[in-house]
């Protein structure tokens, strides 16, 4: 736990600043043993195309554990997103504008339902 070393948030800036094709071949010695993970997902949330086989399946397996998992409550799992959708609904003062938006936010999760099965 705890911050990143000086030496750590200099490569973080370069992380930030490179393209996604550089990124996909950078290879980083951090002193923090939480960056390799971070720097995998942050490949994986903005520029899955720069995944190889391997990666793209553990990106999924995250995915689906990650939404999944009820034990941790603090976390969003797609049922507790579903759950939350439902609660917003019963508000029978959403304008027609607001019914949009919690349609268009349920069928995006149905969409990471989808892909996760």
């Amino acid at each position: 736990g705890g911050f990143f070393s000086g030496n750590d948030k200099r490569k973080m800036e370069l992380i930030r600043s490179a393209d996604a094709d550089h990124l996909k071949t950078m290879s980083i010695p951090f002193d923090d043993q939480r960056l390799p993970e971070m720097l995998f997902r942050y490949r994986a949330r903005n520029w899955p195309d720069t995944l190889n086989e391997d990666e793209q399946e553990q990106w999924q397996l995250y995915r689906k554990d990650r939404l999944t998992q009820e034990e941790n409550e603090k976390i969003l799992t797609l049922s507790r997103y579903f759950e939350t959708i439902e609660s917003c609904r019963e508000d029978d003062k959403l304008t027609e504008k607001q019914q949009q938006v919690l349609n268009e936010l349920e069928a995006y999760g149905r969409q990471l339902q989808n892909e996760l099965s």
